[in-house]
């Protein structure tokens, strides 16, 4: 599994590219490292936000997810 990190929740060249290379075969998983309402939808990728607040029903997960979902990833790709 890959998790994509990113810090600003509309950057073009992030949202393009994960766009363009998500498929079904691939396993991503997109992680914002701010608490947003407005979280992009990209095909077939799941997209979390980091809250004080989690709430996995809406994607919002805490430090401690984050943390785990790092070390169970084969790549992290920062944004």
């Amino acid at each position: 599994m890959t998790i994509h990190l990113l810090k600003n929740s509309h950057d073009p060249l992030a949202l393009k590219t994960l766009t363009m290379v998500s498929s079904p075969n691939t396993s991503s998983t997109v992680v914002l490292l701010t608490d947003t309402s407005d979280a992009p939808t990209i095909p077939g990728v799941p997209v979390y936000t980091v809250s004080d607040h989690p709430a996995p029903e809406t994607r919002k997960i805490g430090y401690p997810q984050l943390v785990e979902m790092i070390f169970q990833a084969d790549k992290v790709i920062t944004w």
